[in-house]
């Protein structure tokens, strides 16, 4: 734990820029986050982030920094393992469970549970609070998701998923009625500042992306989808289908229609790697339940 004793060159200096300019990783959000959650004291206190340092007061750092980047393993995240190798596993993301942390001691994430069960995926780091994880899925997406368990492993996998050689492939219900399969072909450009959606743009210069579908069942207003996606942009599917008349069932980003109150209905049910790995999941039972 580090203490600083606030002399002439601090005084007067906010709290939050004295605090990121104390950590190895230069950032006032993350400055912000820790003094707002408890982690920065002065003298013993909780002070706002942009309360001015004194003279002789003494800031209190409540961790060691390599806390900051440390997953945390969580034994209350419930997903399922679908297939377990000795350099990788692939599980089986629930609805509405965030993928990986984003914040510092952050918990209730599929990694935390990933590293409850199998520690080395925590040890592994590419990005921050990402671990072995080789992909991600959105918050209310379910399905497979693949996770290296070390690095050799993990340089590997990632190495082919740059390749395209990793298929991946999702159901999905949408609004309207789709008799027959086809391909979905755009640019999409990525969100404007403080915006989550991404945009259909032809004019972008940015490459296109592919989403192919076949229909499988339909009701009066829905259709079931398989589809499999060419590329890898983000919210490639629900912004092409968006795009193109057909938004999926409870997506509250990309789908006007409010009628439904129910979860989104995206689920990546196929991972395929060949010659090595071939992993399904069955087609989930609200996805039947709505075209009844």
């Amino acid at each position: 734990m580090k203490r600083i004793r606030i002399d002439e060159r601090f005084a007067g200096k906010r709290l939050d820029v004295f605090v990121a300019e104390n950590l190895t990783e230069r950032s006032r959000s993350l400055s912000e986050f820790l003094i707002e959650n408890g982690y920065v004291k002065v003298n013993g206190y909780t002070v706002k982030k942009g309360y001015p340092l004194n003279r002789g007061e003494e800031v209190e750092f409540g961790f060691e920094e390599e806390e900051l980047l440390k997953v945390y393993p969580d034994e209350n995240v419930k997903f399922e393992v679908v297939l377990k190798k000795e350099d990788y596993v692939i599980v089986n993301k629930p609805e509405g469970v965030k993928t990986h942390p984003i914040l510092p001691f952050e918990k209730g994430t599929l990694l935390n549970g990933i590293v409850h069960k199998f520690p080395t995926a925590g040890e592994l780091y590419a990005k921050r609070f990402e671990g072995g994880l080789l992909h991600r899925l959105d918050n209310d997406t379910s399905g497979l998701i693949l996770c290296a368990l070390n690095q050799r492993s993990f340089k590997r996998l990632k190495n082919i998923f740059r390749t395209g050689s990793i298929k991946k492939r999702y159901y999905a219900v949408v609004n309207g009625i789709l008799k027959k399969g086809g391909a979905l072909s755009s640019k999409i450009v990525s969100p404007f500042k403080g915006s989550y959606r991404m945009f259909v743009d032809p004019n972008t210069e940015d490459p296109e992306y592919v989403t192919l579908f076949e229909p499988i069942k339909s009701s009066r207003k829905y259709t079931l989808l398989d589809i499999e996606l060419i590329g890898g942009k983000m919210h490639q599917i629900r912004a092409h289908l968006s795009f193109f008349g057909f938004p999926i069932l409870g997506d509250r980003l990309y789908n006007r229609d409010r009628s439904f109150s129910g979860r989104m209905m995206l689920h990546a049910y196929r991972l395929t790697l060949s010659g090595e790995f071939d992993v399904k999941t069955d087609i989930p039972n609200e996805f039947l339940s709505i075209l009844e």
